[in-house]
C-alpha cells in the first residue's frame, strides 16, 4: 500500500457508528476522525459472483471504542451476535475516496490464540441467495408486529422507560413521562403555555397510556392565568405478560423481549452497552392469536385462520 493510500472502515450498528482506519496514525475525511487500530486488516475482496462476494475482516481482541465509548466487540461476545452492523470500507487516495465495499457482518469468529476477532461480511446481493418464508394455511398470525403488514404503529403501542437494574438477561425498568412544552401567543395577544405529559402505568396485568394537556392562558392585561387540563387514553391492554415478545429499544438497536413480569423484562440476547439510568422504549408483544390481535383491536389485520379445523375432514389426519 502506497504512503498516500489509506483504508477507511465505518461500522454502523443501529444509531451508533464506529470508524476505523488501518494506517499507523489517525485520519481525518469528511470532519470525521478514523482511529487507528494496529492489526487492523481484511482479506482480498472478489467480486467474480455473489458466491465470491464475502472476505473477513480481522481486529485484534482489545476495546474497539467509538466516540461515545461503545465497545464494538462487545456486540459479537454472545453466542446470539448481533446481525445487524452494515459496514463500508473506503479507499482513501491523494483526499480522493472511493467506497470499495457496502454490506453486513454476517459471521463472527474469535481466535483466543491469537487474540484476534474476525468478522465474515457480505454485500447485500447475498440476500439474493436466501430462502424466503411463504405464506401457509394456519392458525396463528405470520405477520410480525409492529411491521408493515401488522399495521399497529409502534409510536402509540411503546412507552419511554428508565433501566433501574440489569441482571445477566433481566432488565428492570420504570416508566418515565414524556414532558413537551410549547409557548405562544393566542388571537387576543394573550400567553399561552401548553404542557402535553404521556405517561404509562401498569397495573394487575394492565398496560395503560394517557396523554395530559395542561393549557395556561395568561391575560395580557390583567395578568391573570387560566388553566385548562384535557386527559386523553392512548390504550389500555391487558394481558397475563403484556410485554412478552415485545421489544426493548435504544438508539436504534432492538431486542426482543422473551417473558416479562411486570416491568422485569427477560431478554433473548444481553442489549450492548446498555446500563443503569439509560432511556429505553419498550413496547408491547403478542402471541399471534386471534385473541391477542383483538386486545390491540387489530384482528382486522389477522392473517391467520382461527377457525380452521384440528384434524382434516378428508381422512381425519392430524393437522399440524
Amino acid at each position: 500500500m502506497s504512503k498516500n493510500r489509506k483504508e477507511l472502515y465505518q461500522f454502523k450498528h443501529g444509531n451508533n457508528v464506529w470508524y476505523f482506519t488501518s494506517s499507523s496514525k489517525a485520519v481525518v475525511h469528511n470532519d470525521i476522525t478514523y482511529r487507528p487500530i494496529r492489526g487492523l486488516s481484511r482479506s482480498d475482496i472478489e467480486d467474480a459472483g455473489i458466491d465470491k462476494s464475502e472476505f473477513e475482516i480481522t481486529f485484534p481482541q482489545i476495546k474497539l471504542l467509538n466516540v461515545d465509548q461503545m465497545d464494538l466487540l462487545a456486540l459479537f461476545i454472545n453466542k446470539i451476535f448481533m446481525n445487524s452492523v452494515y459496514v463500508e470500507i473506503i479507499e482513501l487516495n491523494n483526499n480522493q475516496s472511493l467506497v470499495l465495499f457496502r454490506g453486513r457482518v454476517t459471521v463472527p469468529s474469535f481466535n483466543e490464540e491469537q487474540k484476534t476477532l474476525s468478522l465474515t461480511v457480505s454485500s447485500d446481493e447475498t440476500y439474493q441467495h436466501r430462502n424466503i418464508l411463504t405464506r401457509k394455511f394456519q392458525r396463528s398470525c405470520p405477520n410480525k408486529i409492529y411491521d408493515r403488514f401488522c399495521g399497529l404503529n409502534f409510536e402509540k403501542w411503546s412507552s419511554k422507560a428508565v433501566v433501574m437494574n440489569i441482571s445477566g438477561l433481566t432488565v428492570d425498568v420504570a416508566f418515565s413521562p414524556s414532558i413537551t412544552i410549547d409557548e405562544s401567543i393566542d388571537v387576543y395577544g394573550n400567553s399561552v403555555k401548553t404542557t402535553t405529559t404521556i405517561n404509562s402505568s401498569i397495573s394487575s396485568n394492565i398496560v395503560s397510556k394517557s396523554e395530559t394537556i395542561l393549557i395556561e392562558t395568561t391575560d395580557k392585561d390583567t395578568g391573570e392565568i387560566t388553566t385548562t387540563t384535557e386527559i386523553n387514553e392512548i390504550f389500555s391492554r391487558e394481558d397475563i405478560q403484556p410485554y412478552s415478545r415485545g421489544l426493548i429499544i435504544k438508539d436504534g438497536i432492538e431486542v426482543y423481549i422473551v417473558n416479562s413480569n411486570g416491568l422485569s423484562l427477560g431478554l433473548y440476547r444481553q442489549f450492548p452497552n446498555l446500563k443503569v439510568g439509560d432511556i429505553v422504549y419498550i413496547a408491547m408483544g403478542c402471541n399471534q392469536s386471534f385473541e391477542s390481535c383483538k386486545t390491540f383491536k387489530n384482528n382486522s389485520r389477522f392473517m391467520g385462520f382461527p377457525f380452521m379445523p384440528s384434524s382434516n375432514p378428508v381422512n381425519d389426519q392430524i393437522i399440524k
